[in-house]
């Protein structure tokens, strides 16, 4: 090889070698705790998160700022897509998501998570009034709708001989349903009264599939330990002393 090219080479891998040392020295000097906690959410998941008035609301939006004012912190919400919340948590451009987020295995290579708070919220499968899905076998050869990554989502992509359509939102996924553009709705059942009260229950109805309880938890960026042992002391505290259940009758969490 020419000398002028060993050149290059060696100037080369000496920007590559100082880049690696500089991208380790700042994480390195990372602070333990951030000065300003972000708090990601996607606020189309009634009763844990959701828009009313402009205002991003609910459950796990009034457990996440409790926590924030239980650390002295200032906070700030950012309303991100579903899936774009484990990505943000793993590289700390949000510090706690607060979405009704299940624990599921195949997330915490992206995340660590806090003990459940909530540990009994199936999922349902819910129809119109006449509909014709009475059991679980009836959802053979139907056409079926779930928000996208969701457990519903899935509980729903293992199952044969449907046809599945993925939305990103309820809102989507309620007016595909009242359309008779699908068959079946699968959610959560905490979100049913949400829904019952927005759009009536009596022109819904819901079975319940066995052995699909759901523990949900909030999300926490990798790149902060010591928040994540913080947030969960905290949340011991308020399961101690009837925080969380005041938070849950109020949201009317199952």
């Amino acid at each position: 090889m020419p000398k002028n090219q060993w050149s290059i080479v060696i100037l080369l891998l000496l920007v590559t070698s100082a880049v690696f040392i500089v991208r380790r020295v700042q994480r390195n000097k990372r602070p333990a705790m951030p000065s300003l906690l972000i708090i990601g959410t996607t606020a189309d998941y009634p009763p844990f998160s959701f828009k009313k008035s402009g205002e991003i609301q609910g459950f796990d939006i009034e457990l996440a700022k409790t926590v924030a004012e239980k650390l002295s912190l200032e906070y700030e919400i950012r309303d991100l897509p579903f899936s774009l919340l484990l990505p943000n948590l793993q590289e700390g451009k949000v510090h706690i998501a607060a979405a009704g987020l299940s624990a599921e295995p195949s997330r915490r290579h992206q995340a660590l998570f806090t003990k459940p708070y909530v540990t009994q919220d199936p999922l349902v499968i819910l129809t119109l009034q006449n509909g014709a899905i009475n059991k679980i076998e009836d959802l053979n050869n139907k056409r079926i709708i779930v928000n996208e990554g969701y457990t519903a989502d899935v509980y729903a992509s293992e199952l044969s001989n449907i046809t599945l359509q993925r939305t990103q939102t309820l809102a989507e996924s309620i007016e595909l349903l009242q359309k008779d553009a699908v068959d079946a709705f699968i959610t959560n059942l905490n979100t049913l009264k949400p829904i019952f009260d927005l759009y009536g229950a009596e022109n819904f109805k819901a079975l319940t599939i066995p052995d699909t309880d759901e523990s949900i938890a909030l999300g926490l960026s990798p790149l902060y330990p010591e928040l994540t042992a913080r947030v969960q002391a905290i949340l011991d505290q308020f399961m101690r002393d009837g925080t969380i259940d005041q938070l849950r009758q109020k949201w009317h969490i199952q």
